[in-house]
């Protein structure tokens, strides 16, 4: 990512330095590609592609048709045509819309699935995941530079499948730990009840630390765990996932204020929607200096409702509001946290974004003017529309 913004921006820089120089000393040219420009964008390791006000092609360098997998278009400098006549992609015609419709550059990610022209039997290539930052040019022209981000999605992917497939390696000894464990703490003295305890608790961390993986790997390899969907009150899963968290409220002095009216009804999925105020509530609480209160508030509209769960802490750092939802994600440790506390998994808000997207919802994390404290927002639809793999008991 940020080579591809270095590149980008040495690029893009030279480009403005030479065409300022270029206009200052021949004032009257018009020529929309410079001989220049094209020479250097022809050795430049990025694609380029350069459409008119009318989304004509009037330029492309060597890299955009390698990254494409089309053919090299014979018209270019002959005639102007369309540039869905050249490539046929969609996501690139609606990034270029979205680049004409705005005043700030574009960046869009998408997977350019290539299909050799042949009527009769089409076949398809491998695919390829692409990266394009659209900017505005002069005279209604648009320019599109493209990254190959395939290299970065096949890592990704791979790291996701080796977590899966420790989380299963791990899942059977540590059940076998439990077991011995909790036979060991029962016939054990007074002296090393503690210490057993102890174990039982690091032991009992872990397997929750499995499970999430687990559920996380579902979704990230395409197998979207079933709903259960059911009529269910708002006010009722956020008690049920506070009554849990109780002990450790208590030990932190933290009370919940809930203004959630009894007539706000979902379709949800119950145990999931537990599990998401679960996990928020527990970040909430960790984050809360003593006898401090955590906030959470309902408004429904007409067929969704949004949740804010507030807290009084110091409120995430600005460094760290856009990636709170990524797995392991760890910003400073809060001074609020007690010692044992301070190893989190850094994977309770990813699963919670995961539930989230599985209602087709949204949720966002900011920081709240009022208490100055972390903020979490949850849009869900009081339906969820076309929920696949739905079971409605």
């Amino acid at each position: 990512m940020a080579q591809g913004w270095l590149i980008l921006g040495f690029v893009a820089g030279v480009l403005v330095t030479s065409v300022w120089h270029r206009c200052r000393s021949s004032p009257k040219r018009s020529d929309p590609a410079p001989r220049f420009f094209h020479d250097l964008l022809d050795q430049a390791p990025i694609g380029y592609i350069q459409v008119d006000e009318e989304n004509r092609l009037i330029y492309c360098n060597p890299c955009s048709v390698e990254l494409l997998g089309v053919q090299v278009p014979d018209f270019i400098g002959k005639r102007k045509e369309p540039l869905l006549k050249w490539v046929r992609s969609y996501e690139l015609d609606q990034l270029i819309g979205q680049v004409r419709g705005g005043s700030a550059p574009v960046v869009k990610d998408w997977v350019w699935q290539v299909v050799l022209p042949d009527p009769d039997n089409p076949a398809p290539q491998p695919s390829r995941a692409l990266r394009g930052y659209g900017l505005h040019l002069s005279q209604g022209q648009v320019g599109i530079f493209l990254l190959d981000r395939q290299e970065v999605v096949q890592l990704q992917q791979q790291g996701d499948l080796w977590t899966a497939d420790i989380a299963h390696e791990l899942k059977t000894p540590l059940t076998a730990m439990r077991l011995v464990t909790e036979t060991l703490q029962n016939k054990a003295d007074g002296q090393l009840r503690p210490w057993l305890d102890r174990l039982l608790g690091e032991v009992l961390r872990l397997s929750e630390l499995v499970q999430d993986l687990l559920e996380l790997s579902q979704t990230y390899h395409g197998h979207k765990p079933s709903l259960r969907l059911e009529e269910i009150r708002l006010l009722e899963v956020v008690h049920g996932a506070w009554q849990i968290l109780e002990p450790l409220a208590q030990k932190r002095q933290v009370r919940l204020e809930c203004e959630i009216g009894p007539d706000c009804i979902l379709r949800g999925d119950r145990d999931r929607l537990v599990r998401l105020f679960l996990n928020l509530l527990d970040n909430s609480i960790k984050h809360s200096p003593a006898l401090q209160q955590i906030l959470v508030t309902a408004s429904l509209g007409d067929d969704r409702v949004v949740v804010d769960v507030i807290d009084c802490g110091q409120g995430f750092p600005p460094e760290c509001v856009g990636r709170v939802f990524e797995r392991f994600y760890r910003g400073a440790p809060s001074p609020c946290r007690f010692t044992s506390e301070q190893g989190g998994s850094g994977l309770g808000l990813a699963i919670a974004q995961q539930i989230v997207e599985l209602h087709h919802g949204q949720i966002q994390a900011m920081n709240n003017q009022d208490t100055g404290g972390a903020q979490v927002r949850v849009i869900l639809p009081l339906s969820p529309p076309n929920v696949k793999n739905a079971v409605v008991p």
